[in-house]
């Protein structure tokens, strides 16, 4: 994922990123998923100016959200793949 967010120049508009480390349920990234009930990296925490946080789950949810743009459709099929746990990969 930071491979992505570094080639597409995305990076610039992250303000910190943390590790979780399964190991060590007192990491930084672990407390953040137990706050915001999310049990799947990586996922973006974007708060608006007007004071709402939204949580984002996917690479292109964020594009989306986040970055202002689509994402396209491989990266959205992706996404979709990942978070489907019904369906299995040939």
């Amino acid at each position: 994922m930071l491979h992505k967010l570094e080639a597409s120049g995305h990076i610039g508009i992250i303000n910190s990123i943390v590790i979780a480390d399964e190991r060590d349920s007192n990491s930084p990234g672990m407390l953040l998923a137990k706050k915001f009930n999310v049990d799947q990296a990586p996922f973006f925490i974007l708060e608006q100016q007007s004071g709402e946080t939204n949580i984002l789950t996917t690479y292109s949810e964020f594009l989306e959200k986040a970055a202002g743009q689509a994402a396209d459709k491989t990266t959205a099929l992706q996404d979709f793949y990942k978070n489907s746990n019904e369906l299995d990969f040939l």
